[in-house]
């Protein structure tokens, strides 16, 4: 896929996406001040511990970005 993220605050990757894998995506980048917010299952730990290692300015479950959206953005670009 192609993403820039310049000019972008916060880039939100779905790391239970079946056509790309955000977590290689996000590793390819050149982020400069982009924020990186994984969202992913629950169940899936494996994923969030490689999102984690890759640097993921956060990580949370989808029931998690559900919930608190907006205030998790607004956490990441204060």
């Amino acid at each position: 896929a192609d993403v820039d993220p310049e000019g972008v605050d916060v880039l939100v990757v779905d790391l239970a996406a079946t056509t790309f894998d955000g977590v290689a995506l996000v590793e390819s980048l050149e982020r400069g001040d982009t924020k990186t917010l994984g969202v992913y299952s629950h169940v899936d730990v494996e994923t969030r511990r490689r999102a984690e290692a890759a640097g993921f300015d956060l990580v949370v479950p989808r029931s998690r970005m559900a919930r608190e959206g907006v205030a998790l953005v607004d956490k990441l670009t204060a």
